[in-house]
């Protein structure tokens, strides 16, 4: 037998298991074992690995399910529980043969190297358990629990649209038709989702909605259009009881949350009064179902630009305001960028651009946002959103509302990994082509049918309508 100085140590041996699971048995000397936990290792992770890049959307679909992310924290205990018996039988096989060649090794020492091993082995693990664990309580605490009760059937659409009156013609693909046949061949295909931003800031008495996008998007085609709302609309229809009790709204639209938290009796079926009378109001003025909303306080949106590590644009006008601030408190906030920069902004100095109208107005305030939301796309990748996830669990938990489903989103997320930004439409419903007092439902309805029906070649063609990819310059 060989000198006890000659024999492998139970803490390199256990390192080496730590790293390459069955590589520690080899070092002390059990060379089958070995080679058979590393062949079951290996193939367990060219398996994975195998999977995670042949089904990449059905994995992206699939970590937003609870149940897929309780199976995973399952799996992780599991796995770590084999690399605990992996680490502590390589160390006991290297300690047990040093003892038989006549060496010795202080039990505290003993135990002090072998709770380190154990320590590095746990860290991957903690640091995966925590991404899901953090992941799992985001989902569970922002999404709703069942389908919204508050959409818009076209049946009432089609009264809205009778009721409301305008001039435009109802159109869907190359002609005028009638409300009822527009609402059977829009139903397929279609998800819309109200984007609301909620300001409840500096010496506000509620929350205003300062910023109304719809999104559609349309299944299996990378096709979507983006609608953007005016703030200031005024005297838009009303739907349902607030439409029996009051006709058209009586101020203007950014103030219809607050009053619904006031009235919440007149915009039944949703989980936030405000929201509701926003998702149908919008609704019936753009004559298609909006499914769902999501609220986002601007405290939550300078949060996730923080997070997020800023944004990297360039200014498609000249900004130099002064806004009041995101959080009590603070100071108001300075911004001024010349129109063709390209520049580097923080999350107050983003909503800061986001929302001034110095020296311009509403409209091309509307674009800025728009590009803004383009600029945080790019910020997103796997390592930014990991190191961030903590703050933007916390700013999404604090700052973030929908009536989205959990169960919904699964196809949500394939919608959206769908999207071409090549085949996506955006219009800004704005003067002069769109009146802001009293809107002509019609005409709103007539455009909403040429982007979702028309070819792409023609839209292109109609003023207003332009293609996302090369609405926003990039830097």
């Amino acid at each position: 037998m060989a000198p006890p100085e000659e024999m492998p140590r139970p803490f390199a041996c256990g390192l080496l298991s730590v790293a390459v699971p069955g590589a520690g048995q080899i070092c002390a000397g059990r060379r089958r074992r070995g080679l058979l936990i590393i062949a079951l290792a290996l193939s367990a992770g060219v398996l994975a690995s195998w999977y995670a890049w042949r089904e990449e959307a059905a994995l992206a679909e699939s970590v937003v399910q609870l149940d897929v992310l309780l199976a995973l924290l399952v799996a992780n205990a599991l796995a770590l529980i084999l690399r605990f018996v992996f680490v502590v039988d390589a160390y006991g096989i290297a300690a047990r043969e040093r003892r038989r060649a006549g060496g010795s090794s202080s039990p505290i020492v003993m135990g002090v190297s072998l709770v380190a091993l154990l320590c590095l082995t746990v860290a991957p693990h903690a640091l995966f358990g925590w991404i899901t664990y953090v992941t799992y309580d985001t989902i569970d605490t922002v999404f709703a629990d069942e389908e919204p009760r508050d959409v818009l059937s076209p049946e009432v659409l089609a009264a809205g649209a009778l009721a409301a009156g305008g001039s435009a013609p109802v159109l869907a693909g190359d002609r005028a038709i009638v409300a009822e046949e527009a609402d059977r061949k829009r139903r397929g295909g279609w998800t819309t989702i109200l984007l609301i931003g909620g300001d409840a800031g500096y010496l506000r008495e509620g929350l205003r909605a300062d910023t109304l996008i719809a999104v559609s998007i349309q299944s299996g085609t990378g096709r979507a259009a983006v609608f953007s709302v005016p703030r200031n609309l005024e005297r838009v229809p009303l739907v349902g009881a607030a439409g029996r009790a009051y006709g058209r709204f009586p101020d203007l639209i950014n103030a219809l949350y607050r009053f619904a938290h006031a009235r919440p009796d007149l915009f039944r079926g949703g989980r936030d009064p405000g929201a509701t009378a926003l998702k149908q109001t919008v609704s019936n003025l753009l004559g298609i179902p909006i499914h769902y909303y999501v609220l986002v306080d601007l405290r939550g949106f300078v949060e996730v630009v923080d997070a997020l590590g800023g944004v990297r644009l360039v200014a498609t006008d000249t900004v130099d305001d002064l806004t009041s601030p995101a959080f009590p408190g603070e100071p108001w906030t300075e911004i001024h960028v010349e129109e063709g920069d390209v520049v580097r902004l923080d999350g107050r100095h983003t909503l800061a651009y986001a929302r001034s109208r110095w020296a311009s107005s509403d409209y091309s305030r509307m674009l800025r946002q728009r590009c803004v939301l383009a600029a945080m796309a790019t910020r997103i990748d796997s390592m930014r959103v990991v190191r961030s996830l903590s703050r933007l669990s916390s700013a999404a938990k604090r700052f973030v509302s929908t009536d989205i489903p959990r169960k919904r989103l699964p196809k949500l997320v394939r919608l959206l990994r769908g999207i071409s930004p090549y085949r996506t439409m955006a219009v800004s419903f704005s003067p002069p082509t769109y009146s802001v007092v009293e809107p002509d439902v019609a005409q709103f309805r007539s455009t909403v049918r040429r982007l979702q029906h028309f070819k792409l070649q023609r839209l292109r063609e109609e003023d207003g309508l332009r293609a996302v990819a090369g609405l926003c310059p990039q830097p």
